[in-house]
């Protein structure tokens, strides 16, 4: 029989946990606004990507063991999948797909793959819940254009 007057959570549960959260955060990101559109000829200047926040706690996780293969326009790609998870409190209004926004980790943290520093990764959804703790994004790393000077 439920009780009348407590529920299974407080009021402020999800919020309560939040900073326990952050604290399993040790990588860094910056969160990059590609809304803007390519230009619209050779003539025209380049906008760029934006940055909207830089040195973003954050948790980077492979989510698929083998990498997703393809050919667009004659070129092989390959992609992999990926769990990104930052605090709640990140102020970006989060876009998906394509034009959506990239992170680009900038720190794995000490006991992170350094192998990750450098690499952008596409935000392809943005998951939502009704209690949550953190804002998990799931991306894609383009491995064909993610290539380093050293060919990783």
């Amino acid at each position: 029989m439920p009780l009348t007057s407590h529920g299974v959570f407080s009021e402020h549960w999800a919020a309560h946990h939040r900073p326990t959260a952050v604290s399993s955060m040790r990588a860094r990101c910056e969160v990059i606004d590609r809304s803007t559109p390519p230009p619209s000829s050779l003539d025209d200047p380049d906008p760029g990507e934006t940055i909207v926040a830089t040195g973003v706690p954050c948790r980077v996780q492979q989510l698929n063991a083998g990498a997703g293969t393809g050919a667009v326009a004659g070129q092989l790609l390959t992609t992999r999948d990926y769990l990104i998870t930052l605090p709640m409190d990140t102020p970006v209004t989060w876009r998906a797909g394509e034009g959506g926004h990239r992170i680009r980790v900038t720190d794995p943290g000490r006991d992170g793959d350094p192998t990750l520093t450098g690499r952008r990764l596409d935000v392809t959804q943005v998951l939502t819940g009704s209690e949550i703790w953190e804002r998990d994004l799931l991306c894609v790393d383009d491995l064909t254009q993610n290539r380093g000077e050293d060919g990783a």
